[in-house]
């Protein structure tokens, strides 16, 4: 597994659940109670774990099986601390750490996250087995075992016509002359065969036409690396035997088998010949239906096939015929067919011309003898026809019945013949041959980097799919095959895609993600407009200064995103004027900008007064270009809104939450194959779900006197102006405390600092931003923490808000519609809160108690991850 976790790191998780299982049954105390929800949680390991050591597990379903695993570990490793801290002592000792710590609220806490994580590891499992592509791939594996073991003969010519169909069609790119209408119907013959295989295993006839592309691809690449092939008795029967282990079957006929046989000549009994041509189904010189092979099949031992060793997506090269089968193995003779044929003569050379013609090229098989054996279970342990090596492959092959051998067919007992292609034939020696990867296991640079087009169909795969990580990953694999100067031919003519929209579409993946600076770097280098090369602001550069002003907002740069925006305008008042309707839309968001940050103020001021720059980006431009650039924006906020300042009210009054106009975020795969035809039909020319007045609101109230992880800032709570609530009021609150607000303020600040949550103090509220991440999306949310006075004698409580601002909303309604939803629920966030809170209350009891904290948080962490509710998937911290 690739991606961060491994098998044995699931087994391990297991093993460590079983572990805290047993612990809770066998304890004495308050932890028994937990035997249930633990015991629940190793079930789900146990299938979870199940999955992963077969590896069918989806590659689209990786990335939540990580966060699934990294929040299961923090749950287990918090209990099972405590559970070995709680057992080290003795029966006294247990009895008073009983007395001393008991808290309902605590064990329901423990309780609670056992059965959330319990919660989220059901709600993966159970989208794991019914999610369609898994369904598939289990039900090929299925129908691969089938054909392997001979049980599905009716099916084999409608495999090998969809798979030579697909690999004729898939060479159209490069050779135009072949007729790709006729490999269509073919195709479309043999499918119905196909779908009627997978209903008798589990799969419905919508299922299979929705991944009609997937399954032929996944049948053409069995097919190519062999996995159809009918295996012969011996390997399908006597895996099992247990007085001949597979060494010994390859040195050791099978029991039983020696009747079948015939005596192997005199000539033949002194050693093997140094090298030998093992010819298996030879091809004939033009590719033939599954109708014509049969009628040619006049001897029970020599078959003719057509097949295609090309991937059908590789347009560089066409297709090869192969000398090898792809279904059926050499077949044991029988006796009273053998004794048919003429009695063989003595011949001084083996290896001489005789009459007996073969085909014989490149596919030459390594001599028996060599030290480079192929693995056990691609080999054949049947008596094979040996013909001599020098034959020519343009002769055509004669029936074995007939008369016209003048030297008959050398009988080789145990010849191991692999089923997969050989090596070049300039390597002497070949390692041994690991088994073919499944097919959503398809990572290796042959079968993705080296080809555009089947790139491109990963990435649109990914991309529409919300997969963005992954979409990423292929993009820039796109972009480096590009760079090597790779090509596909597209109406007589080689295209590749533009490298500066790949660069583009990289960017956006890493901003979708949450990798900002990496967004940041590859849009900066995108942008060639005037201020770096003298050119004109095309499309491609407006677009990545609008991206890049986003990011660096998400980065807390205001500075540099007043720079990228004022590109941006510069470039639409140039091409559109100020009458445009999305020229306005960016000069309102500078606007925000600068009334709001002084982004552009700001800028302008270190060129004028201080002759310095203070932004970071686009540093090949000239310094006098920068300041010209934000002067001209300056000015045209001006002219059309007015003197934005603080005084100027009706400025203020028109700064509102609009959003920006819904855009087609699906990416299309004419645009990784093929140059960009018009600069207008760039795509995602800005970022659809991002809303600037938040993003901007957001940075405003963190980013002075913001509380870092470090604990500097300066403390600037407001004590006087905390707010009574009444008796009716208290009950809205959160959580309630005896302890004076001072203890509550600082408690919550240095449990936000330990979960990495930047945290800021304003008034009589703590204001937080949060990394989220929803619907596979990355953004910022600010969430406030007000602080409450009971009508009592100190007694003081909290309320957390709901999300006050968010950096980006989904969509919603009809694809015409303009309403982005705006998540408000902060629950997961409150329940980090408390659990700060019910942490920090306990360590007060303790050291009452005259317990040190730092025995009791010996060797785990203070505060631990709390698990989210299940549902949406919502990071918090």
């Amino acid at each position: 597994m690739s991606f961060g976790v491994s098998i044995g790191d699931f087994l391990k998780l297991y093993e460590t659940g079983m572990t805290v299982y047993k612990k809770c049954r066998d304890s004495p105390g308050e932890y028994k109670t937990l035997t249930n929800e633990a015991r629940a949680l190793t079930n789900v390991l146990q299938d979870l774990a199940d999955k992963v050591e077969q590896g069918t597990i989806p590659e689209s379903k990786r990335p939540q099986l990580l966060d699934v695993y990294e929040g299961t570990v923090e749950v287990l490793r918090e209990l099972d601390a405590t559970l070995t801290r709680y057992a080290s002592l003795d029966t006294k000792s247990k009895r008073a750490w009983d007395r001393l710590t008991w808290d309902s609220d605590r064990s329901k806490n423990l309780r609670g996250k056992l059965t959330s994580t319990v919660g989220i590891l059901n709600g993966f499992w159970n989208s794991l087995i019914h999610d369609n592509q898994l369904i598939i791939i289990e039900a090929l594996g299925r129908l691969e075992k089938d054909y392997a073991g001979g049980h599905r003969e009716e099916s084999r010519a409608s495999v090998e016509r969809l798979a030579s169909s697909s690999a004729r069609r898939g060479a159209t790119i490069s050779d135009e002359h072949v007729d790709s209408m006729d490999d269509d119907d073919e195709e479309d013959e043999a499918w119905p065969q196909i779908i009627r295989d997978l209903e008798d295993v589990g799969v419905s006839k919508q299922d299979a036409l929705e991944y009609r592309d997937f399954i032929i691809d996944w049948f053409v690449r069995a097919v190519n690396d062999g996995r159809l092939m009918e295996k012969p008795v011996e390997e399908a029967e006597s895996p099992g035997v247990d007085s001949f282990t597979r060494d010994l079957q390859l040195a050791l006929p099978s029991v039983g088998a020696a009747s079948n046989l015939q005596r192997m000549p005199s000539w033949e009994t002194p050693s093997f010949p140094p090298k030998v041509t093992i010819a298996r189904k030879p091809v004939g010189a033009s590719p033939r239906t599954a109708t014509q092979q049969s009628s040619h099949q006049s001897s029970p031992f020599i078959e003719h096939s057509s097949s295609s060793r090309t991937s059908p997506l590789v347009g560089a090269t066409s297709p090869r015929p192969s000398t090898d089968s792809l279904y059926t193995p050499p077949e044991r003779v029988p006796s009273r067919e053998w004794d048919q044929l003429p009695v063989p003569l003595q011949h001084p050379q083996l290896g001489s011309q005789s009459s007996l013609n073969a085909p014989s090229g490149p596919n030459t098989f390594p001599e028996s003898g060599s030290s480079a054996d192929p693995p056990p279970a691609t080999l054949y342990q049947v008596p094979s026809i040996v013909f001599p090596e020098t034959q020519s492959s343009s002769t055509p092959i004669l029936s074995a019945h007939g008369g016209a051998y003048s030297q008959p067919p050398t009988i080789v007992h145990q010849v191991a013949v692999p089923s997969v292609s050989p090596p070049p034939p300039q390597s002497s020696a070949q390692p041994p041959l690991a088994p073919p990867p499944a097919y959503d296991q398809l990572q290796s640079p042959s079968s993705t980097d080296s080809n555009l087009l089947w790139t491109a169909q990963l990435i649109v795969t990914a991309w529409n799919d919300c997969d963005y990580v992954t979409a990423g990953k292929h993009l820039e694999d796109q972009l480096a095959a590009v760079q090597r100067g790779e090509s596909i031919m597209m109406q007589h003519q080689i295209a590749q895609p533009t490298m500066r929209l790949l660069m583009h579409l990289i960017g956006v993946s890493a901003s979708f993600s949450g990798n900002f600076l990496k967004a940041k770097s590859y849009f900066e280098a995108i942008i060639r407009g005037p201020y770096t090369s003298g050119g004109n602001l095309d499309d491609g550069d407006i677009a990545a200064a609008r991206w890049l002003g986003d990011t660096c907002l998400h980065l807390n740069e205001p500075d540099n995103a007043g720079l990228a925006w004022a590109m941006a305008l510069d470039g639409y008042l140039v091409r559109y004027g100020i009458t445009r309707h999305i020229t306005r839309r960016v000069l309102d968001e500078c606007g925000i900008l600068d009334y709001r940050l002084k982004g552009l103020t700001n800028l302008a001021n270190s060129f004028s007064r201080f002759n310095f720059d203070s932004s970071n980006i686009l540093k090949t431009t000239s310094h006098v270009d920068k300041a010209r650039l934000v002067s001209f924006a300056l000015n045209r906020i001006q002219e059309v809104r007015g003197n934005p300042g603080p005084t100027n009210s009706s400025y203020a009054s028109t700064l509102n939450r609009a959003c920006r106009p819904r855009l087609d975020w699906k990416l299309r795969e004419g645009f990784l194959i093929q140059p960009l035809i018009s600069q207008s039909s760039w795509p995602l020319q800005y970022d659809p779900f991002f809303s600037p007045y938040d993003a901007i609101a957001l940075l405003g109230r963190i980013s002075a006197n913001t509380i870092f992880l470090d604990g500097s800032g300066q403390q600037s709570f407001d004590f006087d102006a905390i707010a009574s609530v009444g008796l009716s009021g208290s009950k809205s609150l959160d959580y309630v405390t005896r302890r004076n607000p001072q203890w509550l303020v600082t408690s919550i600040l240095n449990g936000l600092k330990a979960y990495g949550i930047e945290a800021k103090e304003k008034g009589h509220m703590i204001f937080c931003r949060i990394s989220q991440v929803r619907s596979n999306y990355a953004f910022f949310e600010g969430i406030g923490i007000l602080v409450k006075k009971l009508p009592f004698r100190s007694v003081y409580g909290i309320k957390v808000t709901e999300v006050l601002h968010s950096t980006r909303g989904m969509w919603k309604g009809p694809a015409f519609g303009s309403m982005m939803d705006f998540n408000k629920d902060s629950s997961g966030f409150l329940d980090i809160v408390k659990s700060i809170l019910e942490m920090a209350e306990d360590e007060e009891k303790l050291k009452e108690a005259g317990i040190a904290v730092s025995e009791l948080a010996e060797g785990t962490a203070l505060y631990s991850s709390v698990p989210v509710k299940t549902g949406e998937k919502i990071s918090y911290g």
